[in-house]
């Protein structure tokens, strides 16, 4: 599934190609005939006799292919912590029986994962899962002068929606949050 013929040989390894992989025989190439002059049941030129005086032997050679499908999943997660969404599917070839490290992808809010080295199989199966973690940052608020408290604080996943609220002293009217920059309202 993953190799495709490279031909047959008189060796195990390396030696002369006898059968190309259509299965032709190579010239100069004698094979040894029965007194009808029949190999395989097909009547035969008197070249392709084989003149040595045992019979021959021939290996078939294999050669990855070049062309094998993987698949690499990228896997974002989702707001809740706990689970991930639908991947991203990428659909690369490869060499059969090569190893490979597939990028890892770059998320504006996500850390991405350890790259993973796998060999791709033969018949296509080769699956790579990577699974990006989600970001949280940290929110401080701090109540200012005319505030009893604040409500909000606390650790949010990238893209999360955050309810904020102060509580105001008597007397006192809302005008905005800040980054703590006097010219900067949020």
């Amino acid at each position: 599934t993953g190799y495709k013929l490279k031909g047959y040989y008189d060796s195990a390894v390396g030696g002369n190609l006898v059968y190309d992989s259509s299965g032709l025989a190579v010239d100069g190439i004698y094979w040894k005939v029965n007194a009808d002059n029949l190999v395989n049941d097909a009547l035969v030129d008197e070249k392709y006799k084989y003149i040595g005086n045992q019979d021959l032997v021939v290996y078939a050679q294999w050669e990855a292919k070049d062309d094998t499908n993987y698949k690499v999943k990228h896997y974002k997660m989702s707001l809740d912590g706990k689970s991930y969404l639908n991947p991203e599917i990428e659909n690369i070839t490869g060499i059969s029986g090569m190893e490979v490290t597939p990028k890892t992808k770059t998320y504006e809010g996500f850390t991405s994962p350890t790259k993973q080295t796998v060999n791709i199989n033969g018949d296509g199966s080769t699956v790579v899962e990577y699974y990006y973690e989600r970001n949280k940052y940290e929110l401080m608020l701090v109540k200012g002068k005319g505030i009893s408290s604040v409500i909000g604080t606390g650790q949010y996943y990238f893209e999360e929606e955050v309810k904020i609220n102060a509580i105001l002293l008597e007397g006192y009217t809302f005008s905005g949050w800040s980054n703590g920059d006097e010219n900067v309202l949020i």
